[in-house]
């Protein structure tokens, strides 16, 4: 081998993004981070005022369709806050909160400005999970890691829809549906 390719250092390889749509995909990462983590593992440049990170499982996904390409990383909170427009008015009226970009923030024990968690919204990001398990072909009861691993090693195809949703003013293409493929249509791809 020539000098040239065997001290080349290997970088992530880039794809396309999917485009708005819905897309049959096979998941080929997920990696646990958090809200404060960029997916290469670096602190994020921007900060809250919060010190809470919400869990995330990052994943990601290409287009499993023959002659079609194109791929997305997306992240699924493990954890969902209160709003502060969702506090009551006697909670307002007390000033334990502070309405901080939208949330309810107050000061945990140790001094640290933290969001509220919220039952209902972390109970809405466990169903986004379950359904991204469901169609990576999950079962209740089955380990996420395990299903993850499955998925990856057999190649599972499962559908996605894909949207544009702005987020802090920029165009953020974002999976917002996953959805398994009928067992015919998945022998259809191999």
């Amino acid at each position: 081998m020539s000098d040239f390719f065997s001290g080349l250092k290997i970088s992530k390889p880039e794809f396309n993004n999917l485009s708005v749509g819905e897309h049959i995909v096979k998941l080929i990462r997920a990696e646990e981070t958090d809200s404060f983590t960029q997916f290469n593992g670096e602190a994020k440049l921007t900060s809250t005022v919060w010190r809470d990170a919400t869990p995330q499982l990052a994943v990601t996904v290409v287009a499993a369709e023959k002659g079609k390409s194109g791929g997305l990383t997306h992240r699924l909170n493990g954890r969902g806050y209160r709003k502060y427009a969702e506090l009551n008015d006697a909670e307002k009226k007390s000033g334990a909160y502070e309405d901080i970009d939208g949330y309810a923030c107050s000061l945990n024990e140790d001094g640290i400005m933290v969001r509220e968690e919220s039952d209902t919204h972390s109970k809405e990001c466990a169903n986004i999970i379950s359904q991204f398990a469901y169609a990576i072909g999950g079962k209740e009861g089955d380990k996420l890691g395990d299903v993850i691993k499955n998925a990856i090693a057999n190649q599972t195809a499962f559908k996605v829809t894909v949207t544009d949703i702005p987020y802090q003013g920029k165009s953020q293409l974002r999976i917002t549906k996953f959805k398994a493929l009928p067992v015919a249509v998945e022998a259809v791809m191999e």
